[in-house]
């Protein structure tokens, strides 16, 4: 039978880090050594999602889920955003919507 994914379980532990000096980001951070640079050095890896959706990093949903995880965390954390699709070919509006809103 052909394999159709493959898994392991989840390394960790993540955190979620939100500087209010840098409030369009949030970070997804680990230092889990399971993921190294090429060497096999510079355990762990650091993903960021934005809100502004001139941003590569744009993700609204898992923007939201990081603000939740801060809140339950009983942390300071950003606003939700509002969820859109992401598609390069749906996203002028929702910038032209944030250029208003954040020059």
């Amino acid at each position: 039978m052909a394999t159709t994914s493959s898994r392991i379980p989840a390394p960790g532990p993540f955190e979620v880090l939100w500087f209010p000096e840098q409030p369009d980001e949030i970070h997804l951070v680990t230092g889990d050594a399971t993921f190294t640079d090429a060497n096999g050095e510079r355990p762990g890896f650091w993903i960021t999602f934005s809100r502004n959706p001139k941003s590569a990093n744009w993700h609204p949903a898992y923007w939201n889920r990081c603000v939740r995880a801060l809140r339950a965390g009983g942390k300071e954390a950003p606003d939700e955003i509002a969820e859109h699709n992401r598609r390069l070919d749906k996203r002028g509006k929702h910038i032209a919507d944030w250029s208003k809103e954040h020059g």
